[in-house]
């Protein structure tokens, strides 16, 4: 019975020691997680007051940007974006020891990132993007085996990128673009089986792409643009049937690409490959990628004809511009029946190639959504298909350094979205056709080296010489007459209400200069107001070409009289 008694009373005191030792466990914890954000409080400037609210005189679990595991007491996300903080990353954050989302994303934090940061082993995304963090990624950080995203794109980090990252077995999201890296992608990024996103992208590194990022079969964007890269496109790559996204764009990559990579990127939606040294034919396969939305493949090299792209549906933007692709009036009428079908289209660049032969008139039939029509710098030939009226929302047509002939298309003083006309070096003939008077958003235009002729009444010469004769005379404050190979035109008597004649003699009028002066500034006024209208901001208040040349002609009756 004793001995039944002691073992009660042992029990009884074993569990209020447990109790008690549980509390204590607890309580070190909760009062370190408040002691490590009270430090990175100390430490970091706050512009915007966010942490005024971290006191003691309330749970840290309550605070701005916190939140706790469920007992309540441990602190398990830390999310500060946004707000302008200022200043190094504490490594006191290596406290929070069940820290499993770090995300301070956009502020002004610098220096370098914590290595202390690697004991947070709980840690599953740490998200340090768009700050000025400077320094090397931290090799520690691959001990963090729980990270499932990291993403330090747009700071200044420096050096190379560590090999050890490829030991991260859960990592799904690796970003480290817009930095000022170097050396060359580690090829024990091939060992991140689960990552789906691998983005290196402007950040200078070099050297081949490692053919062991073929075997990342889960990966879905992999950009790797605006680099210096070199060397030829891994195969592998494209046959990775996860990938939605996939942008080479800008490196020094060369060679071809597979003939079947419409095939083995059956889910690639955009495609970015332009800028680089590519050779070859632009696979016909393209069109069984029929989820493309972009398709990328300007300034190369590709040769022969443009593929027929009608299953793309989805197409938005196709830039073929500045390659060396070539064709005939046949392949033309193929082509442009071809993307009828694309009926999401808005912007064609096939600019800077050989294309050859006529412009079909399906050109004029594309997709009603269409916003820029890019062909020039080609050898097209014929007249320009008329029909371009239906593009309601083109803001850029492109026709220029060509051989169309004939004459411009009226149509085109249809399109009031307008900004940017250029015709010039072709072969169009005949009358400018009055186009402008809709064109209200136009803004660069030339029509040069054509074989266009243009009607200019003689009342508007006799308005532009009056306003460069009174400016002259008003800016220079010299006698009120141009002198040209010993003539000379009166500008008083251009200005005389009773009479319009020109005085081509060496003397000057008898008029009052000063009455003269004072209706040459009512006149240039008056014409200054007119300048102003038409280039007033909004479309309503703004003056149209055939109102503009009214007015000019009220201020020839008023001041000259005729």
């Amino acid at each position: 019975m004793k001995h039944f008694r002691f073992l009660l009373l042992l029990l009884s005191l074993f569990q209020i020691i447990a109790s008690y030792s549980m509390k204590m466990v607890g309580g070190v914890d909760s009062s370190t997680d408040r002691e490590a954000l009270l430090a990175f409080k100390s430490l970091v400037s706050d512009p915007q007051n966010a942490l005024s609210g971290w006191n003691i005189s309330s749970s840290h679990c309550t605070w701005f940007g916190v939140n706790c595991t469920s007992n309540g007491t441990q602190v398990q996300s830390l999310s500060l974006t946004n707000l302008a903080l200022f200043g190094n990353i504490p490594p006191q954050l290596s406290n929070l020891t069940s820290l499993k989302t770090l995300n301070l994303y956009n502020n002004s934090f610098f220096g370098q990132i914590p290595s202390e940061l690697s004991r947070l082993t709980s840690l599953q995304r740490i998200i340090l993007a768009t700050n000025n963090i400077s320094g090397t990624i931290p090799v520690s950080l691959s001990d963090c085996l729980m990270l499932e995203q990291m993403s330090f794109e747009n700071n200044k980090l420096t050096g190379l990128l560590p090999s050890e990252l490829g030991q991260l077995p859960r990592l799904k999201i690796l970003d480290v673009s817009m930095n000022n890296l170097t050396g060359a992608i580690p090829s024990t990024f091939g060992d991140l089986s689960t990552i789906t996103n691998l983005s290196i992208a402007r950040t200078n590194i070099s050297g081949k792409i490692p053919n062991e990022l073929g075997r990342l079969h889960n990966l879905v964007v992999l950009q790797l643009s605006e680099n210096q890269l070199s060397g030829e496109i891994p195969f592998l790559i494209f046959n990775i049937s996860s990938l939605e996204y996939l942008s080479l764009t800008q490196n020094r990559l060369v060679g071809k690409l597979p003939s079947n990579i419409g095939l083995t990127l059956p889910n690639i939606r955009e495609l970015y490959l332009g800028r680089n040294g590519l050779e070859g034919p632009i696979p016909t396969s393209l069109s069984n990628a029929s989820h493309i939305e972009f398709l990328d493949l300007s300034s190369n090299n590709f040769t022969g004809p443009i593929p027929l792209l009608g299953n793309l549906k989805n197409l938005v933007k196709l830039f073929l511009g500045s390659n060396k692709l070539s064709s005939t009036t046949e392949l033309n009428f193929q082509v442009f029946d071809s993307l009828t079908n694309c009926t999401q289209l808005e912007d064609i660049f096939l600019n800077a190639n050989q294309l050859s032969g006529e412009l079909p008139s399906s050109a004029a039939n594309l997709s009603v959504k269409l916003q820029e029509f890019c062909i020039d710098d080609n050898l097209l030939t014929g007249s320009f298909p008329q029909g371009f009226e239906r593009y309601q929302n083109l803001v850029a047509l492109s026709i220029q350094q060509n051989s169309f002939k004939g004459q411009i298309p009226k149509s085109i003083g249809k399109l009031q979205k307008l900004q940017r006309l250029m015709v010039h070096e072709n072969l169009f003939s005949g009358e400018i056709p009055d186009i402008f008077s809709n064109l209200t958003q136009l803004y660069l235009l030339n029509m040069g080296n054509n074989q266009l002729s243009v009607t200019i009444p003689i009342s508007a010469i006799i308005v532009l010489v009056c306003a460069l004769c009174l400016v002259w005379a008003l800016v220079t404050k010299k006698k009120s007459k141009i002198r040209n190979n010993g003539t000379s035109i009166d500008i008083e008597s251009l200005t005389r209400s009773s009479s319009a004649s020109y005085s081509i003699s060496g003397e000057g009028s008898s008029s009052s200069s000063n009455n003269s002066a004072f209706r040459g500034e009512e006149c240039v006024a008056a014409m200054v107001r007119v300048g102003l209208s038409c280039a007033a901001h909004s479309s309503k208040e703004r003056f149209t070409m055939r109102e503009s040349l009214s007015k000019l002609l009220e201020i020839k009756r008023s001041f000259i009289g005729f």
